[in-house]
């Protein structure tokens, strides 16, 4: 098994036990949902999130297996391809594979985090961008898509500040002070 396969076995070990729950790096799915911007929604999150993250499909909501056809499993892969090549405000790559989990056959697919962020939702504005938090897909706040925009471009804090006009850089400081 590859580096990724064990990464999703191991998440999926660690949503299920000792408390079911899904993680910011792993989000059980039970089928493939017919509301693409969810899923878009997913991906993009996933694409925002250190370390990106996966889908398991044929894991329910209540932590239990469902079984997946073959024809079930390309569904699937190709819907999930076709939303990341255009739903998305550029195109992400996926991965897929089925592995054998405890005697179920798991599908999971593989979004990595993405160098140039934020993704955002391809025809809206960069504010429409989604990120994982407590196990759910939720958008970004304005703070946080600006946060996550400077670190996309390398600047750190403290050159944010540096280029911030005086007046500005000093209202922030004594901020941080109170």
């Amino acid at each position: 098994m590859s580096s990724w396969r064990e990464q999703a076995v191991k998440a999926l070990e660690d949503s299920l036990y000792p408390v079911p729950q899904e993680l910011n790096g792993l989000d059980w799915k039970c089928a493939l949902s017919d509301k693409s911007e969810k899923l878009a929604h997913h991906l993009c999150a996933f694409s925002n999130t250190t370390g990106g993250g996966f889908l398991a499909f044929g894991v329910t909501n209540e932590a239990t297996f469902t079984e997946l056809t073959k024809d079930e499993i390309e569904l699937i892969a190709d819907r999930l391809g076709s939303i990341a090549k255009n739903n998305l405000a550029w195109s992400i790559q996926l991965e897929h594979d089925v592995v054998d989990f405890k005697g179920h056959a798991v599908l999971f697919i593989r979004i990595h985090e993405q160098t140039n962020k934020p993704i955002y939702m391809r025809g809206k504005d960069i504010y429409e961008a989604y990120i994982r938090s407590a196990g759910h897909s939720v958008r970004m706040s304005r703070e946080q898509v600006h946060e996550m925009v400077a670190r996309s471009h390398g600047l750190s804090f403290e050159d944010r500040v540096i280029d911030l006009p005086p007046h500005s850089r000093n209202e922030l400081l004594a901020q941080m002070m109170l």
